[in-house]
C-alpha cells in the first residue's frame, strides 16, 4: 500500500519510506530525509540564523553527508601559505573561493551573517551569479579551515580557486563596462533634456545668454560621455589601424571625434550647428548594443572553473611505513601535492583525484562524466581508473598513472579547446565585410571633402562630416544585436537562454540534429519498467516488496530506483553487497539474492534448473536492464530497470523529423539499452558505446558532408561535442562544464523547446536579413545625398536615428512570434 511522501525541511527532498530522521524546530519534530540534511538544519538553528529558512525563495539543494563527515580534510590546508589568498598591505588575505548551492539572496545572508561572526574573517563578498567568493581574512587570528568547514557545515560545497581569476576578471570588466554605460545613459538624458530648449528656440524667443548656456553645460555633460564612455571605441580604432584590419570603431571614432571638434569650434565662435545631443545618442546606443553582446558571452568566461570542480581539493595519500603495506595511513594532501607513483586511498562516495591503477579492492565507479555510460563500472585490482570517477562501493586503493595536466580530464579540457576552434567562422566572415564597409565610407568621405574643396571650400567640412555622419554604421550595429536581444527575451519566454552570440544564425540553417541519450532523451534516472513473476506461487506484487526492503537499507547504485516501492513489512537484515554482481541480504531467516542472473544462481542449490526456470519463464524478451531475484531453491523473478524516457520526446522527434531534419542519436551505453530507446523515439541513425573523441569525429563527419549540425547534451562527456557542433543546446540539469560548452541552455529542461528555438531562430535570421538589408538601403540612398550637399550633419543625424529606430522596431517584432509546428510567414 502506498503512502503519502513528505518533504524534506532543508532541501523538500522526498522522504524515503521508513525514514524516521527528524530535526527539532521549536517545539516541533520535523522530517528531513538524510543526517546530512539534519547536521546543517541543526548547525544553521545553533548558530540563531533559522532566519534564512523564511527569507529563502527556493529550496536548498541535497546535503552531502559523507562530505559533511570529513570536515577535518580542511586542515591539510592549514600548513600551506601558498593556497591562503594574495597578502594585502594591510597584512589581511584576499581569498578567492567558487561556492556550490547558492540559489538565492538568502543564501548570501547566511554565509554572510556566519562568517563576519567568526574572529578574523574581516569581510566577504559573493556574486549569487556566478558563486564567486572574495573572504578578506587575517591568518594570525583563525585558520582557512575553520572558515571553510562553516561554509560546508551551511549546507554549501567550497572550491578554492588557486591562481585563476576568470571570473574576477570578468567582473572587472562588466562593472566598468556598466559604468561606461551608465555615464552614457546619464548624459544622453541630460544633453537630450538641454537640447529641447535650444529647439524651442527656434520656434520662439529665449534670451542669447541662455541659449549660450544651455550650450555650455551640454559641451560640459558631453565631453566626458565621447572621453570616457567612449574611450573603447578610440582604443578599438587605433588597434585596427595597428593590425591593419580597420573595423567598425575606426569610422565611429571619426564621426566622434569630428562632431565633437566641429561643435566645440561653432561653440567658440557662436554660430553654426553643434551636435552634442547626436554625439551622446551614438555613445549610448553603441555602447548599449556592445553590452548586450558582452552579457551574451558571460556564461562562457568560467571554462576553466567547470573542469575544476569536478575534481576534489584534498586526496588521501598512504604514507608507507617500511614493506608493511598494512601500516599505510591515509593522509589528507592538497591534490596538487600527489606525484606520479603515490599510493592514494579512494574512500566511498569520492571523487577519484587522479588517473591510476587499482592495488587492492574491488568496487563500482561513476564514469558517466567522460563515457556517458549510464551505468556504474565494476573494477577490481589491475584495472584502471580515471580522475573525476566517482567511487559509489567499497574504499580502494590505486596507484597513481597520471596527474595534473596528464589526467584523462585534463585531455578532455584541451579536447574541448580544440573543438572550440573549429567552430563556424561567422565571425571572421563579417570582420572582413567591415573592413571593407569601413574603408569605402572613409574613402567616401574623403572624396567628398576634396571635391567640395573645388566647389564651395566654406561647405566641404560639413558636407564630409554629414557624409561621415549618415553613413555612420549605427543602424547596421544595431541590425544584429537588437534582433539578438529581443530574440534572447524570446526565447527566454520559450525556456531557452543564448550564451553566445552567433547561434542563432547557425540553428535557423541546421540540417541535422543530434541527440545525447542519457539525461537529454532520457532522464538519466533508472526506474523499473517491468516486474515479472518467474514462479507461480511467487505474486508480482511480493516481489516488489522483498526487492524494495532488500534495497531499502542498501547503498547499491540501482536503489534508487526501487525508493517508490513499499517493502510491506519485509525487513532486511544482514545486507551485503557483491560490487559488480548485486546484494543478498537475509529476510524473515531466509537468503535472497538480488543482482544478475549467475549472482542470484550461485545460491540456489540447483543452479542449472534456475537458470532454465529464468530463460523458460514465458517472459518476453526484456527491453531494459534485467535484474533476478530468488533465495536457495529458485529464480523466482526478474525485474526489468529502463531509464525513463522524457514524456515529450516522442512528440519534439516527430517535430524535427516534419521540419526535414535529420535525427541522430550517440550515447555511450551499451547497444542493447541506445537501441530501446531509438527504436521507442523512432530514430533510425543510433551510435552506442560512443566515448566523448568518437563522437567529435562523427559530428565532424557529418560537418565534412556539408551538413550542419545541431547538438543537445547534458553531461562533461557531451562538452567537447557540444563546443564542436555547428550549435548546440545543454539541458538545465547539465553540468556546468556542458553549459560553459554550448550555445543555448534549456532551462525549461525540456526537449520540447527546442522545437520551439527553431522556430525563433529561423525568424531572427529573417528579421537580422531584413534590417542589414534595409541598413545598406539606407546608406546607399543617403550617401549621394550626403555628397552632394543636399543633408546637412543634423539632417545626417536625424537620418541616422531614423534608421536604427526602424531596425529596433522590425527587431521588436520577434518578441511576438508566434511558435507552432505551422510555418512562421512574414
Amino acid at each position: 500500500m502506498s503512502q503519502a511522501i513528505e518533504s524534506c525541511f532543508h532541501c523538500a527532498e522526498p522522504i524515503p519510506l521508513g525514514s524516521n530522521i527528524t530535526v527539532a524546530v521549536g517545539e516541533q519534530a520535523i522530517p528531513v530525509c538524510c543526517h546530512g540534511c539534519k547536521a546543517v538544519a541543526e548547525f544553521i538553528q545553533a548558530g540563531n540564523l533559522d532566519q534564512y529558512y523564511r527569507f529563502r525563495d527556493s529550496n536548498s539543494r541535497k546535503v552531502n553527508e559523507d562530505k559533511l563527515a570529513r570536515l577535518d580534510d580542511w586542515l591539510a590546508f592549514d600548513q600551506r601559505e601558498s593556497y591562503w589568498g594574495e597578502l594585502q598591505p594591510d597584512g589581511n588575505r584576499s581569498l578567492p573561493v567558487l561556492i556550490e548551492g547558492l540559489h538565492c539572496a538568502a543564501c548570501i545572508w547566511l554565509l554572510r551573517t556566519a562568517l563576519v561572526k567568526k574572529k578574523g574573517v574581516k569581510d566577504i563578498q559573493i556574486d549569487l551569479s556566478s558563486g564567486f567568493a572574495k573572504i578578506t581574512w587575517c591568518s594570525d587570528q583563525i585558520k582557512l579551515s575553520e572558515f571553510m568547514q562553516t561554509i560546508q557545515q551551511l549546507g554549501y560545497q567550497p572550491h578554492l580557486m588557486g591562481e585563476d581569476r576568470n571570473i574576477e576578471v570578468f567582473r572587472k570588466a562588466r562593472n566598468k563596462a556598466i559604468i561606461r554605460l551608465l555615464v552614457a545613459g546619464l548624459g544622453m538624458m541630460q544633453v537630450m533634456t538641454y537640447t529641447v530648449g535650444l529647439y524651442a528656440a527656434d520656434l520662439s524667443t529665449i534670451s542669447a545668454d541662455m541659449r549660450r548656456f544651455l550650450e555650455g553645460i551640454s559641451l560640459l555633460v558631453a565631453t566626458p560621455v565621447v572621453f570616457f564612455s567612449g574611450q573603447t571605441f578610440f582604443i578599438g580604432a587605433w588597434n585596427g589601424i595597428k593590425t591593419r584590419r580597420p573595423g567598425m570603431d575606426l569610422p565611429v571614432a571619426i564621426a566622434l571625434i569630428l562632431a565633437w571638434s566641429a561643435s566645440i569650434y561653432n561653440y567658440m565662435r557662436g554660430e553654426g550647428s553643434l551636435y552634442f545631443d547626436s554625439v551622446v545618442m551614438f555613445v549610448f546606443l553603441l555602447l548599449l548594443a556592445r553590452f548586450l553582446e558582452f552579457s551574451l558571452r558571460r556564461k562562457s568566461a568560467d571554462l576553466g572553473n567547470a573542469l575544476s570542480r569536478l575534481l576534489p581539493e584534498i586526496a588521501y595519500r598512504l604514507e608507507t611505513d617500511g614493506d608493511n603495506a598494512d601500516a599505510d595511513k591515509p593522509v589528507p594532501v592538497p591534490i596538487a601535492d600527489i606525484k606520479s607513483g603515490d599510493l592514494v586511498l579512494i574512500p566511498k562516495g569520492h571523487t577519484v583525484p587522479v588517473d591510476g591503477e587499482v592495488v587492492s579492492g574491488c568496487s563500482l565507479l561513476d564514469e558517466s562524466f567522460l563515457s556517458g555510460e549510464s551505468l556504474p563500472r565494476a573494477i577490481t585490482v589491475a584495472q584502471k581508473v580515471l580522475a573525476g570517477s566517482v567511487n559509489l562501493g567499497d574504499p580502494i586503493t590505486i596507484r597513481t598513472t597520471a596527474c595534473g595536466e596528464a589526467t584523462a580530464i585534463s585531455v578532455l579540457g584541451r579536447t574541448l579547446l580544440e573543438a572550440q576552434l573549429h567552430k563556424p567562422k561567422v565571425a571572421e566572415q563579417a570582420d572582413k565585410i567591415a573592413s571593407w564597409f569601413v574603408s569605402a565610407v572613409l574613402l567616401i568621405s574623403s572624396g567628398a571633402w576634396v571635391a567640395w574643396q573645388f566647389i564651395d571650400p566654406t561647405q566641404a567640412f560639413e558636407v564630409a562630416l554629414a557624409t561621415l555622419v549618415v553613413t555612420c554604421p549605427c543602424a547596421l550595429s544595431l541590425a544584429t544585436p537588437a534582433s539578438l536581444a529581443a530574440a534572447s527575451r524570446r526565447l527566454m519566454k520559450a525556456g531557452l537562454v543564448i550564451v553566445k552570440t552567433n547561434a542563432i544564425d547557425v540553428l535557423a540553417s541546421i540540417q541535422r540534429v543530434v541527440f545525447d541519450k542519457t539525461g537529454t532523451l532520457t532522464r538519466g534516472k533508472l526506474r523499473i519498467e517491468q516486474i515479472n513473476s518467474l514462479k507461480p506461487d511467487w505474486k508480482i506484487e511480493s516481489i516488489a516488496a522483498l526487492a524494495a526492503a532488500m534495497e531499502r537499507t542498501s547503498e547499491h547504485p540501482l536503489a534508487t530506483a526501487f525508493a517508490n516501492l513499499d517493502s510491506e513489512g519485509y525487513q532486511a537484515q544482514a545486507l551485503k553487497v557483491y560490487a559488480g554482481q548485486g546484494i543478498e541480504a537475509v529476510v524473515n531467516d531466509q537468503r535472497y539474492r538480488l543482482g544478475e542472473l549467475r549472482f542470484v544462481n550461485a545460491l540456489n542449490k540447483n543452479p542449472e534448473y534456475a537458470v532454465k526456470q529464468a530463460n523458460e519463464g514465458g517472459v518476453k524478451q526484456p527491453v531494459g536492464v534485467p535484474i533476478y531475484i530468488g533465495d536457495t531453491t529458485a529464480v523466482f523473478g526478474q525485474l526489468i530497470l529502463a531509464d525513463e524516457i522524457r514524456p515529450e520526446a516522442i512528440e519534439t522527434i516527430q517535430q524535427l523529423q516534419g521540419a526535414e531534419l535529420e535525427i541522430t542519436m550517440l550515447s555511450g551505453d551499451s547497444e542493447e539499452e541506445v537501441q530501446r530507446v531509438a527504436k521507442l523515439l523512432n530514430i533510425a541513425d543510433w551510435r552506442a558505446r560512443k566515448l566523448p573523441a568518437s563522437k567529435l569525429d562523427i559530428i565532424r563527419a557529418f560537418q565534412q558532408n556539408g551538413e550542419r549540425v545541431l547538438m543537445v547534451g547534458d553531461g562533461v562527456n557531451d562538452a567537447p561535442v557540444l563546443a564542436g557542433a555547428n550549435v548546440s543546446m545543454a539541458m538545465g540539469s547539465a553540468t556546468h562544464l556542458a553549459k560553459s560548452s554550448a550555445d543555448f541552455i534549456v532551462t525549461a529542461n525540456s526537449i520540447n523547446t527546442i522545437v520551439e528555438a527553431h522556430i525563433i531562430a529561423k525568424f531572427t535570421s529573417r528579421i537580422i536579413k531584413q534590417n542589414l538589408a534595409w541598413s545598406l538601403l539606407y546608406n546607399f540612398m543617403a550617401v549621394p545625398l550626403a555628397v552632394s550637399g543636399l543633408v546637412a550633419p543634423w539632417m545626417a543625424v536625424i537620418g541616422m536615428s531614423l534608421s536604427s529606430l526602424v531596425v529596433i522596431l522590425n527587431a521588436m517584432r520577434i518578441s511576438h512570434v508566434k511558435t507552432t509546428t505551422a510555418k512562421v510567414t512574414l
